[in-house]
């Protein structure tokens, strides 16, 4: 879900801008697949992807419909917000 909201971001002319280095705050960091890493990278940047209570990202697990609504829901108040800023 991260990748997807990343590439709609890019898609609308945000997202990281030229080089870039993110070390993922996670102990699972590994496991996040190559092509996921950048999404992943700015959904968490921006608030949108926080990761499990325990401190891991679960990159592997299902989306369960609460979360998928909760990052969706997140993506739209950084859309507001980042319209509202300019």
């Amino acid at each position: 879900l991260a990748a997807f909201l990343y590439r709609w971001e890019q898609h609308r002319g945000g997202g990281f801008q030229g080089a870039w280095m993110f070390l993922l705050n996670y102990p699972d960091r590994e496991a996040i697949a190559g092509y996921a890493y950048e999404g992943v990278a700015w959904c968490s940047t921006h608030g949108i992807l926080a990761g499990q209570s325990d401190g891991t990202l679960a990159p592997g697990a299902a989306v369960t419909r609460a979360a998928a609504s909760a990052m969706l829901q997140r993506y739209l108040d950084y859309q507001a917000g980042a319209r509202s800023n300019g």
